[in-house]
């Protein structure tokens, strides 16, 4: 029976991400102005598809990747839902930074789900996605005047050299405090037991 639930909760989580993968897509091609039922019926399907994974993941399996992916697609399906019937003012152009931000704030509470506290092999990860897509949607908006491709011109080395000092001082500090390594007989965040 658990491997049944394994399975739907599996097929579930699929079955929401292509449906917010189609409705993605169709926002992005289809115009504003054509509504059409199966656009406005994706991103609702995903919503309902991520809290039945939400609430089967709670009930039956407690893994960390159905939480998030249920999670994932509740916030999203909302997300695309809002641009496609045009409560939200900017085009989904101007918006798309939005979902980095909202899958940093989902990992990290996954995290907290996971591990009843806060640890940093999450909040690392989800700091990093969530100031990147702080970072892209103030370009996205038109908030920093300079053009991102003269940013990243000169901005990418210099990102890139920061990333490693970064990831060097925190191997070090890693080295010196034992309670910042995540032991071996843990399992892996988003694996099967």
């Amino acid at each position: 029976m658990k491997k049944i639930s394994a399975l739907l909760l599996d097929f579930l989580t699929y079955i929401g991400s292509l449906i917010f993968v189609s409705a993605f897509i169709l926002a992005l091609v289809v115009a504003e102005k054509q509504h059409t039922m199966i656009i406005d019926l994706l991103p609702v399907f995903a919503v309902i598809l991520g809290i039945m994974t939400l609430v089967f993941t709670l009930a039956v399996s407690h893994k960390a990747y159905h939480f998030f992916m249920g999670l994932f697609l509740m916030v999203a399906g909302s997300f695309v839902f809002l641009l496609v019937r045009g409560y939200l003012q900017h085009t989904i152009y101007q918006w798309w930074p939005f979902l980095g931000i909202a899958v940093g704030l989902i990992l990290f509470v996954t995290g907290i789900y996971k591990y009843r506290r806060i640890t940093v092999g999450f909040a690392i990860p989800a700091l990093t996605i969530f100031l990147m897509g702080c970072w892209f949607m103030l370009f996205s908006f038109k908030i920093v005047k300079v053009p991102f491709s003269q940013v990243a011109l000169i901005g990418g080395p210099l990102f890139m050299i920061f990333v490693m000092v970064f990831l060097f001082a925190f191997f070090l500090l890693q080295q010196k405090n034992k309670n910042l390594v995540i032991e071996d007989d843990e399992p892996d965040s988003f694996e099967d037991d």
